[in-house]
């Protein structure tokens, strides 16, 4: 199984990776709402920025808050979420 960060890679611009994001993961009857966190150093062959990008049924500050704090944590956005970028 791929990585979500492996189906990410090459993709240009913020639109484009929703736009990625929402075709992989509809479905779901619940709404959501998709964030983009900001990550930075997360290849050391290739230092920069990265994005990830998740989908929750909070506010995306909240959703933040929690995987800093280690709750339903993505381990790349703990360790390297610099912040959350704005809502395309």
């Amino acid at each position: 199984m791929k990585s979500l960060m492996s189906q990410f890679r090459g993709i240009k611009n913020l639109k484009e990776c929703a736009k990625v994001f929402l075709q992989k993961h509809t479905g779901n009857a619940v709404s959501r709402t998709v964030y983009i966190v900001l990550l930075k150093g997360v290849d050391k062959k290739r230092p920069g920025y990265a994005l990830y990008v998740g989908r929750t049924k909070h506010k995306p500050e909240v959703r933040f808050k929690q995987h800093k704090d280690g709750h339903k944590a993505s381990k790349y956005a703990k360790k390297y979420g610099v912040r959350l970028l704005p809502t395309i």
